[in-house]
């Protein structure tokens, strides 16, 4: 089992597809606006995996000249590749454009209760490289070691061009160091006085992004060609706790406190123990103390798969009912 989710989606046309890119992707021909058509023209052939220009004048509403103008930038910056000509039309053949992956990078890292995952991806959005260490209630120290001794392995294994790195995504449960969780030590509650971008600033000397990990997720989800297809969904991330983030029409919600998928934190009215919330039953937290009361310790994740029959009894019991407390 790999900290990873992915949905696969049904096969669907490459016109109804289009017809889906073009409502999202709109540009705008106001003046003062080129980054954004560009942001929105490098995403439409992201999405796409290949197009051409007349594909993108008609996805984006934008004029053939301002198509021409933001492609011939996007080559020279090296953030698109040129695949040829496509034959088979009326006229001269269209030129063929796609992202090119190697044009910028982007590390991702994650930091729960029980995992230190890095990933390093390119500018198609495909996962280069990946570490991940289980790693119980790390403490800033832990996580400023781990990230150290990885992250030169992790560009290499990556082909990851430093050069062209734009920035760090870190994604972190709310309220790290807060939130009640069985066997959480004295001292992490430091987590609340800490800053990330500057915890990690001699490490990774890069931007640093940090946000929620569901609504990360979520967002991820969203920019994805699955996204673009099911615009609105509710995104559902179980891990030592529970959080969720909800998309509509393809943007991401917070709400008006930034807490609009905090479903892990909702009263339990099922649960044994009064005062109970749903995390307490729905996370890896929670099976990891039902398998503690049945004798067995999970070390990782891949233990789960284990042909055990009292690690299976007990999880058959975690689905069907709470635990007992």
């Amino acid at each position: 089992m790999k900290r990873e989710d992915r949905i696969v989606a049904s096969p669907d046309s490459a016109e109804a597809r289009g017809k889906r890119l073009a409502i999202s992707l709109s540009g705008t021909n106001l003046a003062r606006a080129s980054d954004y058509n560009q942001r929105i023209v490098l995403q439409a052939i992201r999405l796409s995996g290949e197009t051409t220009r007349i594909e993108l004048a008609r996805q984006t509403g934008l004029t053939a000249p301002t198509i021409a103008n933001i492609t011939s930038r996007l080559d020279e910056m090296g953030l698109i590749a040129h695949l040829g000509r496509k034959h088979g039309g009326r006229g001269q053949p269209a030129l063929r454009l796609a992202i090119n992956p190697d044009g910028a990078f982007a590390i991702g890292l994650n930091v729960d209760r029980d995992h230190i995952t890095l990933v390093a991806l390119d500018l198609a959005g495909e996962v280069r490289s990946r570490v991940t260490r289980e790693v119980r209630f790390a403490l800033p120290s832990d996580v400023l070691a781990i990230v150290a001794e990885e992250i030169d392995g992790l560009l290499a294994a990556g082909g990851v061009d430093r050069e062209r790195v734009l920035g760090i995504g870190l994604a972190r449960p709310d309220d790290l160091g807060g939130i009640a969780l069985p066997h959480k030590p004295e001292g992490y509650g430091s987590w609340s006085e800490v800053d990330f971008p500057s915890l990690l600033k001699e490490i990774l000397p890069w931007p640093v992004h940090v946000d929620n990990d569901a609504a990360a997720a979520a967002l991820g989800e969203a920019q994805g060609v699955i996204g673009q297809e099911r615009p609105s969904f509710f995104y559902l991330l179980i891990s030592a706790g529970l959080g969720g983030g909800p998309v509509i029409d393809g943007s991401y919600y917070r709400g008006a406190r930034m807490r609009s998928g905090e479903i892990g934190l909702m009263p339990d009215v099922g649960a044994a123990e009064p005062g109970a919330v749903v995390q307490d039953t729905v996370s890896l937290s929670a099976i990891e103390e039902r398998l503690l009361q049945a004798g067995r310790r999970l070390d990782a994740l891949e233990d789960l798969l284990a042909l055990d029959p009292v690690m299976a009894t007990t999880m058959d019991q975690w689905i069907a009912t709470p635990p007992a407390r």
